[in-house]
């Protein structure tokens, strides 16, 4: 328990790093940042993670969607490559993240957190290069 709730504390103070420094603020969803704050245990936190998950999925979608629709066939043909070896790191990045706990529960936590991090990250990513 005090691991989740150093975990969680952790990721409070990069947010507020982020912002200080500039940095494009990860947009996490008004359910999800509630729904972060009343979880009853490993399984609350896994649901909110798979929800917030999804959401992000069909954002990430979308917006990369949009940015290929502006690119020249060759660029579209890089931006599917990076975006297919960038779903193998995030994947394999997750994995490895999680091992720290190998075997037990928290294991799954600690993916379902980094998945959403990096989510959000590569989210403004793409948003940015819609602006160039």
């Amino acid at each position: 328990m005090r691991f989740l709730i150093a975990l969680f504390a952790a990721a409070l103070l990069s947010a507020a790093i982020a912002r200080a420094a500039g940095a494009p603020q990860q947009r996490f969803s008004d359910s999800y940042q509630g729904c972060q704050h009343r979880f009853g245990g490993t399984l609350g936190m896994r649901e909110c993670y798979g929800a917030e998950s999804e959401r992000q999925d069909k954002e990430l979608n979308a917006v990369y969607g949009k940015l290929e629709a502006l690119l020249a066939p060759e660029d579209k043909a890089a931006l599917r490559k990076a975006e297919r070896a960038w779903l193998a790191y995030r994947d394999s990045e997750c994995a490895w993240q999680g091992s720290v706990e190998r075997g037990g529960t928290l294991a799954l936590t600690i993916e379902d957190d980094r998945r959403v991090q990096l989510t959000g990250k590569r989210i403004d990513s793409l948003r940015e290069r819609l602006k160039t």
